[in-house]
């Protein structure tokens, strides 16, 4: 279930713009979360990447990673969680999400 369906709301929490130009990022680095059929794929700029994260960093570094591969494998995480996590590097926002119903039951809550 992609965590834009029609069935969540997404609330943003801090509300900051991206300041970088794209351009000035640097290369890209794909990230592949999670296998099978729920496997996806996230480009990020190295820069961005490295700057959030040490464990980022480090698997950026040639001993880990290949020159002419620029792909980090996340076979046992959860690729709604990366491109969560993948706005917040990118936004400097956090986002969650509530399923509708439990949305709909606080709002019907508050009005009686």
């Amino acid at each position: 279930m992609s965590i834009f369906s029609a069935q969540i709301i997404t609330f943003i929490v801090e509300n900051k713009d991206l300041q970088s130009n794209s351009s000035d990022m640097g290369e890209i680095i794909k990230l592949i979360a999670g296998e099978g059929e729920s496997k996806a794929t996230f480009s990020i700029h190295r820069s961005v990447l490295c700057a959030s994260s040490p464990f980022f960093e480090a698997a950026c570094k040639p001993q880990w990673m290949k020159p002419d591969d620029r792909l980090i494998k996340l076979p046992e995480d959860d690729p709604e969680a990366i491109q969560l996590l993948v706005y917040w590097m990118y936004h400097d926002e956090i986002c969650f999400r509530i399923e509708i119903t439990e949305r709909l039951e606080g709002a019907t809550m508050k009005q009686q």
